[in-house]
């Protein structure tokens, strides 16, 4: 059967989406994408007295004239550990965006091709996509948790899990290509199939999970429909600590659920317990008699596999130089933690002064441990035209250096951590000129490192890419992604994939495969980047003029050279009430959304030592076998230190 097109009005608004079936949205989450760098618009939690979260701004900055135009603001309430809040300011617009909708919607469907009545979809052996494209995650809601990864060869896919009374927790797989957006996908029409067959075993016996599927419109919506409690298809015994079969007729599908477009599968704990499980051979039957092939040739081809480079960022150049028991601490982090590359800090661009000539020490005490050196300099202000010559006068410094040191005191390449997105306005209308600016920067540096015979390397966020909530590009210059356009005047990149969780549609692999398969095609080279890190949980949020009386404030008035947006829950009543009467001609804006983006999902840095460890070698795992990965990337020594310390 042939690709069914399906249109449909696009009128009706879409439900919130759960976590059980969302490919997550791509926050422009600035301070956790960067490692905890701070805004340059963020200020102190209490100003001139006023104790609610509030931050400063240059309305020139933003596109508008006066406190009067603005009638939309996204802000991130940081959470830190300390219960200290802070306020970061990520946009403020006249007019609220509008997601643009067309009048009619288009969607596929498509029968996949049996072979010998069977459709392999995964054996979960390898890889974070299956033969349709899709992905596989676990959903929960505290105090309930989940927990679901790869576990190699023959294993399967295991789901961990802590079902408390509260809450909730499942595994969800998708049937459609991930990578596509909501108007491109294909989803899976049933065809000739009869029956869903996957494997199933459990770690202890009689696991409790019910088995759930949904169709594009249920999918939208935010939910799915059970089909029933596994043991249906298990017999007596359910679950058991062996691997079994489960053949789930189609015709027990509900009746709600179209076959023509099933986008998810689902199982969800059913009982308050704890355990886990593991599945396997997850495919399509044209009868019960059936079987899924034996062979592992409908896996993703991969062909073979690279022993992984392994770079770490070090930022304390001048304290190590120092502090000898540091530098000794560095030398053994880089042996113990099989570190190949350190981007090491520069602490000027003067290569005459005796700080220099100390660091090439330093430099030195690397290479005799076989570790390559990349010195790494970096500042959003490079981008800006106005100061590219102090860039370009790092790569004087390390070229004039190199030419004068023998090779075990030179460094080996020259890396910018630029982050042209934490200057001011960077998501208002002077983004295309602060992302031009920084293009022609990287040609200038290109054209420097060249001449120099340097290695030249940038480090970027994975969002360059990408779309926002609202459809919008979130880097994109002449129609196209600012991180193609990095990489084709670069040599390697690292691109800051900053997540916990190395599968699913919001993990590592994920986030870095388009650089990846970019790098591939034109002859660059990727490090992927990971987070250790202590950073705060950040709640970004969306204000309008919109009265909605239960609602957070945010208050905005004139200053000499700005304005001020100081925030209040809507709780806080006595608060603002002092505020407005401080600031009588103050505008009023009210929470519209908010989006959670905790620390855990980006840092190791409560994870383990452990759990970082097993993260890097599946991402080389699924990554090592593209010419154009080059290895993971920690961010960074001091972090990692520490978190090697809590570690057993």
């Amino acid at each position: 059967m042939g690709v069914a097109d399906v249109r449909v009005s696009a009128t009706r608004e879409n439900a919130k989406i759960m976590a059980v079936f969302h490919s997550a949205w791509l926050l422009c989450v600035v301070l956790l994408s960067c490692g905890g760098k701070q805004s340059a618009t963020h200020s102190g939690t209490r100003k001139g007295g006023l104790t609610a979260p509030n931050v400063s701004a240059e309305l020139s900055d933003w596109g508008v004239s006066s406190v009067e135009d603005v009638g939309f603001v996204t802000v991130a309430l940081l959470k830190h550990a300390s219960r200290d809040v802070e306020l970061t300011l990520y946009q403020i617009r006249k007019l609220a965006p509008i997601k643009e909708r067309a009048s009619t919607r288009v969607w596929r469907s498509e029968a996949p091709m049996m072979s010998s009545g069977a459709f392999l979809l995964s054996r979960f052996d390898r890889g974070n996509y299956n033969r349709l494209g899709g992905t596989f995650g676990s959903f929960s809601k505290l105090p309930s948790t989940g927990d679901v990864r790869l576990l190699g060869g023959t294993s399967g896919l295991r789901f961990r899990f802590r079902r408390k009374q509260a809450g909730y927790s499942g595994l969800w797989l998708h049937l459609f290509d991930d990578r596509a957006s909501a108007e491109e996908r294909t989803y899976l029409h049933t065809g000739s199939a009869s029956h869903l067959s996957f494997e199933i075993r459990g770690a202890s016996g009689g696991e409790s999970l019910s088995l759930a599927v949904a169709d594009r419109e249920w999918l939208e919506r935010g939910d799915a429909r059970t089909i029933g409690d596994l043991s249906k298809y298990l017999g007596e015994g359910g679950v058991t600590k062996s691997w079994q079969r489960v053949l789930v007729p189609l015709s027990d599908l509900p009746s709600d659920v179209e076959h023509e477009e099933l986008a998810s599968l689902v199982l969800q704990v059913g009982a308050p317990s704890a355990g886990e499980i593991a599945i396997r051979n997850l495919g399509l039957l044209a009868s019960a008699q059936a079987h899924l092939p034996v062979d592992s040739t409908a896996s993703t081809p991969l062909s073979r596999k690279r022993r992984l480079r392994r770079a770490m960022w070090v930022w304390e150049t001048e304290t190590l130089l120092s502090d000898s028991a540091l530098r000794e601490r560095l030398l053994s982090t880089c042996q113990s933690n099989r570190i190949s590359d350190v981007f090491l800090q520069l602490i000027s661009a003067e290569p005459d002064s005796g700080s220099w000539d100390s660091m090439l020490g330093l430099v030195a005490e690397l290479h005799g441990i076989g570790v390559r050196v990349e010195a790494l300099d970096g500042s959003p202000e490079y981008a800006q035209a106005k100061h590219h010559r102090k860039a370009l006068r790092v790569v004087t410094a390390v070229a004039a250096s190199n030419r004068r040191q023998s090779s075990e005191r030179s460094f080996d390449g020259l890396r910018f951590d630029i982050e042209p997105y934490l200057l001011p306005g960077f998501s208002g209308p002077s983004k295309g000129t602060i992302l031009r600016d920084y293009l022609a920067l990287l040609d200038k540096l290109r054209h420097a490192t060249k001449v120099a015979g340097l290695v030249l390397g940038a480090d970027i966020p994975f969002w360059f890419d990408g779309l926002d909530r609202y459809q919008e590009p979130t880097a994109r210059v002449e129609g196209r992604p600012v991180s193609e356009l990095i990489m084709d005047r670069v040599d390697n990149i690292a691109v800051m994939a900053y997540r916990t969780r190395v599968y699913g549609p919001d993990g590592v692999i994920a986030h870095a495969i388009d650089e990846i398969e970019y790098a591939e095609a034109t002859g660059k080279q990727v490090f992927v980047g990971v987070e250790t890190g202590a950073l705060p949980n950040e709640h970004v949020q969306d204000f309008d003029r919109e009265r909605r009386d239960s609602a957070d404030r945010l208050l905005l008035w004139n200053e000499e050279r700005g304005i001020r947006l100081a925030y209040f829950r809507a709780s806080e009543k006595r608060a603002l009430a002092a505020a407005r009467a401080a600031h009588p001609k103050a505008q009023m804006l009210y929470l519209r959304s908010e989006s959670v983006a905790p620390a855990s999902k980006v840092t190791f840095s409560r994870n383990g030592l452990r759990s970082l460890q097993d993260a890097t070698d599946r991402i080389g795992e699924e990554l090592g076998f593209y010419d154009s990965t080059l290895g993971v990337a920690i961010h960074a020594f001091a972090s990692l230190v520490q978190l090697s310390d809590r570690s057993p």
